[in-house]
């Protein structure tokens, strides 16, 4: 947001906004919600920050859409603070009134703060002022409980496309695996172990007897268990930091593991935990999915140590743009 513009940055230029009615990769109930609030910030030209001068309140406005969806707004703290005349408050009743009015959305209007050197577009602890802190998204027949400010699959429709080759594949190979945990590593809250569960029964029920996930976000490790009602095992979900390196007592590798994954963010597995994998995994099958294959690349290459990969899928999930996603599953050498 840069005073009563709302829209993306350039390529290549940090510095200024292009104002956008209409993104033409997004949902059309997405936009529906961008054009409501462009019309109240339109309304309320002190409510958005300027920043040329520092003034306004907001920064940030975050979409997040699926089932239902979440309106995010990020507030420039000591303006919001010091919003004597209520702006910020008469800007968000209207907004939820033209939410109410005009779509039929299930929405939720989240509110959350930064500082004023920081450009940071959702940060934890945000307030719900409207609805629900989690919105509802679907993928592989299943619907998620996913916290405003954890990580989600942009292009839910695209990746699954990735997990049926990666499915297949395992499937293919289950003779390989053993009887122990799924392994869930940058696990968030647990949906890609979710799904990929749903889509390898009856082969896994007999091999998987606990669910172990690892992850940095806290609001994420703490709603991932809500999306495993059905699994009859032990589920261990943990907030931990993944680029330090684990003691032998907290070690992720320290149980059987039957079946190891891996989503990381684009900087790829931390060293770390690189190394860790390297001279403690005895996962027989480890799928890495990744969506920056050049990070990946560079992790196979120190993984071929302990792993031979099997097969490679690439999915163009993020349209116009250079980025991919690609899973590759590795079998444990002999």
């Amino acid at each position: 947001v840069d005073g009563t513009a709302c829209g993306l940055r350039p390529a290549g230029n940090f510095s200024k906004i292009i104002d956008i009615e209409n993104c033409p990769v997004q949902s059309d109930r997405a936009n529906t919600i961008l054009n409501l609030f462009r019309k109240v910030l339109k309304q309320f030209d002190s409510a958005g920050y300027r920043r040329e001068n520092g003034t306004g309140i907001i920064k940030y406005a975050t979409i997040r859409s699926g089932k239902t969806g979440s309106l995010i707004l990020t507030c420039d703290r000591e303006n919001l603070e010091n919003d004597s005349s209520c702006v910020f408050h008469d800007f968000s009743q209207v907004l939820i009134q033209e939410i109410q009015n005009n779509s039929s959305e299930n929405f939720s209007l989240i509110i959350c703060t930064t500082e004023r050197n920081s450009d940071l577009s959702c940060t934890p602890g945000g307030k719900v002022i409207y609805g629900s802190e989690t919105f509802t998204i679907e993928m592989g027949g299943l619907q998620f409980q996913t916290p405003y400010d954890a990580f989600f699959q942009p292009n839910p429709e695209c990746f699954q496309l990735l997990l049926e080759k990666s499915s297949e594949a395992i499937l293919q190979n289950h003779d390989l695996l053993t009887e122990g945990n799924l392994l869930d590593l940058y696990s968030g809250s647990g949906i890609l172990s979710a799904v990929l569960l749903e889509k390898l029964q009856p082969v896994l029920k007999n091999k998987i007897k606990n669910i172990k996930g690892y992850d940095f976000t806290d609001s994420a490790v703490n709603n991932a268990e809500k999306n495993f009602a059905s699994f009859q095992g032990f589920l261990s979900f943990h907030s931990a930091d993944l680029n330090k390196k684990f003691s032998d007592d907290e070690s992720p590798f320290r149980d059987p593991v039957s079946l190891m994954i891996a989503d990381p963010p684009r900087a790829g597995i931390s060293p770390n935990l690189l190394k860790n994998i390297v001279e403690s995994s005895e996962a027989p099958l480890f799928l890495y999915i990744s969506c920056n294959p050049e990070s990946q690349i560079r992790d196979l290459k120190k993984l071929i140590e302990k792993y031979t990969p099997v097969k490679a899928w690439i999915a163009d999930c993020f349209p116009h743009t250079g980025h991919l996603e690609q899973a590759v599953l590795l079998k444990l050498k002999d």
